[in-house]
């Protein structure tokens, strides 16, 4: 998906971070000035929902020693 997020340098930082702790950000562009020629920035992600992690117990092969028969 693609993300435009606006705000001054500092709102800015600050939401990217929080952006990349909930989503797989692959591309962040370079800040462009805003439109109403005011200190806001604007930036463009290109982002997808992060797949959760799970643990597939057919090949995960951290079994214990003990629990094998």
């Amino acid at each position: 998906m693609r993300i435009r997020i606006e705000g001054g340098r500092a709102e800015l930082d600050t939401a990217l971070d929080a952006l990349r702790q909930a989503l797989d950000v692959r591309s962040v562009s370079r800040p462009y000035p805003g439109r109403d020629l005011s200190t806001r920035r604007r930036i463009y992600l290109d982002a997808r929902v992060r797949q959760p992690e799970t643990t597939d117990p057919t090949t995960d092969h951290r079994q214990n020693k003990a629990d094998t028969p």
